[in-house]
């Protein structure tokens, strides 16, 4: 157990005005860029270049749709990774999101991607109808 009994450490208070300006640039560049790498994970895979389609997959895919699930329900901490979905997910998106992060198979890697690539599309749906919360009001495009 880490003490700090001469008051050391000090925690931030979290700005979240600065918080959710930096979400708001950051939502416009992984709508643009996951759409735009999506197939490099198709022809990675398609070649047979299996650490290459999985590096790609978790980079161009998996990552930028989990960072967009939490700027959805745990913005707080939407940067946070792959860590915590357990506590920042609801029990069923953070169900669907672990899945695909485990595609059974160099041969089921496309699939995986198409439906990371439909959560994806789906939870953006979301936010353009304004299901997201007063918190995340749309960015500045």
């Amino acid at each position: 157990m880490l003490l700090d009994r001469d008051g050391i450490v000090r925690p931030v208070p979290l700005d979240r005005a600065r918080h959710l300006a930096r979400m708001r640039a950051r939502f416009p560049v992984l709508r643009q860029r996951f759409a735009l790498f999506q197939n490099l994970v198709t022809k990675a895979a398609a070649r047979g270049a299996r650490a290459e389609a999985v590096w790609t997959y978790f980079r161009v895919t998996l990552e930028p749709l989990v960072e967009l699930l939490r700027m959805r329900h745990c913005p707080e901490r939407f940067d946070y990774g792959l860590r915590y979905l357990d506590r920042d997910l609801p029990p069923e998106v953070r169900a669907e999101a672990e899945a695909l992060a485990f595609p059974p198979s160099i041969d089921r890697i496309e699939a995986s991607r198409a439906r990371a690539a439909e959560l994806f599309a789906e939870t953006v749906r979301a936010w353009e109808a304004g299901e997201w919360g007063a918190d995340l009001a749309p960015p500045p495009e």
